[in-house]
């Protein structure tokens, strides 16, 4: 058994269906590019220091990827303080009131001083993260060698700690063993 199927008809649209239909075009249009401008920037913070971020709209829900590499102080619903707490790249998503994004944003923390540079050596079955900017400091991450991330966390568990001040890095605690920061190749360049 068939079945016609009837073509569909066409009717050109009246003056105000035509002007509606620009209106929505327009808004499209303009709504895009504020979503792309909301999207698009990228901050870099140096270690230890804060940087204003301010929000195109009033925020409701501020998500951060990994809070050990930046921090956020809300100041006021569109102004938030962005702490570098760790060496490495983390976003920021901001939320308004109905859950729609109002930012999301790449934070890269960093030693403050020349180009970002990530190294990672591989030594037999372990990894481990540098953060070369300019110096290559420890900078522990997910997939590193447990007893690394250990080390350059406190040995507690806690947050990691990549200041050249702090433990886990500079000064080892006493009666510990110092291991030597690995050289790379061209780090005599800079």
């Amino acid at each position: 058994m068939s079945r016609h199927l009837s073509k569909p008809t066409f009717r050109p649209l009246t003056k105000s269906a035509h002007k509606l239909s620009g209106f929505v075009l327009a808004l499209t249009i303009s709504l895009g590019a504020l979503s792309v401008s909301a999207f698009a920037n990228e901050y870099t913070i140096n270690l230890n220091k804060t940087q204003i971020l301010h929000l195109p709209g009033p925020a409701a829900t501020i998500i951060v990827g990994n809070p050990d590499i930046a921090d956020i102080s809300v100041h006021s619903p569109d102004t938030l303080f962005v702490i570098g707490r760790g060496y490495g790249e983390t976003n920021i998503i901001a939320l308004d009131k109905f859950g729609q994004t109002i930012l999301e944003t790449n934070i890269i923390v960093n030693a403050g001083m020349g180009e970002s540079g990530v190294r990672i050596l591989n030594i037999g079955r372990g990894r481990k993260s540098y953060n070369c900017t300019p110096d290559c400091l420890p900078a522990p991450v997910l997939g590193d060698t447990p007893d690394f991330r250990a080390e350059h966390s406190g040995g507690d568990g806690g947050p990691i700690n990549n200041s050249s001040a702090g433990p886990g890095y500079g000064i080892p605690p006493s009666g510990a063993p110092s291991a030597p920061v690995p050289s790379f190749p061209n780090d005599s360049d800079r």
